[in-house]
């Protein structure tokens, strides 16, 4: 094996064990599970951190590597690895993404989501977006943590302030 050859193997391994790493630009923390055909870069939460009893608002954000005529994408929200939603939605209708997006074009899709009043704060929840091109096959995966905050406000009179919940 010639030098050349290994360093292309280190610098292909390298960046292999990138794409399993958290990523955050500019954006809420995820990490990629799976293919990343549409170039995902970047996630944003509003509000970040979600709050509970309010809508949540995820844009997904990236330059898409392959042509996209259509698919649709499966978010799921797991607790304790159980998951406690599952919704779909059309990829170019439901998420915003113009179809046909071509390579090299950058795309938003945004999902809103009510979070449920009835959940505690400071469950941990782990959200997962799959996206499947019309025929089947996952281009894209990624996946995040929440923790769900509270949106009421106590007064702390024996400390005078007040602490979110």
């Amino acid at each position: 094996m010639s030098i050349g050859t290994t360093w292309q193997t280190y610098l292909s391994l390298f960046l292999a064990s990138l794409l399993q790493l958290p990523h955050s630009a500019a954006g809420h923390p995820f990490t990629l599970c799976g293919k990343n055909e549409l170039g995902v870069s970047s996630v944003e939460f509003v509000p970040d951190p979600p709050r509970h009893g309010q809508n949540l608002e995820v844009t997904i954000s990236g330059v898409s590597n392959v042509d996209v005529n259509g698919g649709t994408a499966r978010m799921t929200v797991k607790l304790f690895g159980q998951t406690i939603d599952e919704e779909l939605y059309d990829i170019c209708s439901d998420l915003g993404i113009p179809c046909p997006n071509k390579i090299g074009y950058p795309y938003k899709a945004i999902v809103n989501k009510p979070i449920p009043g009835a959940l505690w704060p400071g469950l941990k929840l782990q959200v997962e977006i799959s996206v499947f091109e019309m025929l089947g096959s996952r281009i894209a995966c990624v996946r995040m943590p929440i923790t769900v905050q509270s949106t009421r406000q106590r007064n702390l009179t024996d400390f005078g302030g007040t602490e979110e919940l």
